[in-house]
C-alpha cells in the first residue's frame, strides 16, 4: 500500500473546478462563518441579558428603598413595576433568540458532520485508487493498435461511435 500523504495530495482537485465551487470548501466556508457570527451574538446576548438583570435589581433596591420612605410611592412604584415587566419581556425575548442560534448551531453540526463523512468518502476513494506508479510514468490510452502504419488502417472517431452503437444494438 502506498503511504498516506498530506490531504492536498491526496485529493488534488479536478481539472477545470476551480476553489469557488469545491463542495467541501464551500461548505468549510458556511460553518467557519456561521460559527464566528453566531458567537458574536451569543457575546452580545450575554451582554444585553446581564444589563436587563442589572436593571431588574435595580428596581427591586428603589421599591425597597421607596416603600421605607414612603415618597410619591404610587408614582414610582408604577414606574418600578413598569420597569420590572420591560426587563422581563426583553429578558424572555433573548432566551428565546438564543434557543433559536442553538437551533442554528444545531445545523451547522450537522453540515460539518457531512463535510467530515464526504472528506472520508473522498480520502477512502483515494487510497482505494491508489497506486505505486506516478501518473506521469503510466501508460496513456492506445489510439491505434501497434503495428497499424497506414492512416488508412486507423479507424477514425465516427466509425467507432458507429461500432459501439452496433454492439450495444446486439446486446439488447
Amino acid at each position: 500500500m502506498p503511504s498516506q500523504k498530506s490531504d492536498k495530495s491526496l485529493c488534488p482537485p479536478l481539472p477545470g473546478v476551480d476553489r469557488d465551487h469545491q463542495i467541501i470548501r464551500q461548505l468549510d466556508y458556511i460553518n467557519r462563518d456561521s460559527e464566528e457570527k453566531m458567537v458574536q451574538i451569543f457575546d452580545m446576548l450575554e451582554d444585553i441579558h446581564a444589563h436587563i438583570l442589572e436593571i431588574g435589581e435595580t428596581a427591586v433596591r428603589l421599591e425597597a428603598q421607596i416603600g421605607a420612605k414612603r415618597l410619591n410611592r404610587k408614582k414610582l412604584a408604577a414606574e418600578i413595576g413598569k420597569l420590572e415587566r420591560e426587563s422581563g419581556e426583553a429578558s424572555d425575548n433573548i432566551i428565546a433568540i438564543m434557543d433559536m442560534l442553538q437551533y442554528q448551531d444545531f445545523h451547522r453540526q450537522r453540515i460539518e458532520r457531512v463535510v467530515n463523512q464526504m472528506r472520508g468518502v473522498a480520502n477512502y476513494i483515494q487510497v482505494l485508487f491508489a497506486s505505486e506508479i506516478d501518473d506521469s510514468r503510466r501508460s496513456s490510452s492506445a489510439h491505434f493498435i501497434q503495428g497499424d502504419e497506414a492512416d488508412e488502417d486507423l479507424m477514425s472517431e465516427e466509425e467507432m461511435a458507429a461500432l459501439v452503437e452496433a454492439y450495444n444494438e446486439e446486446l439488447r
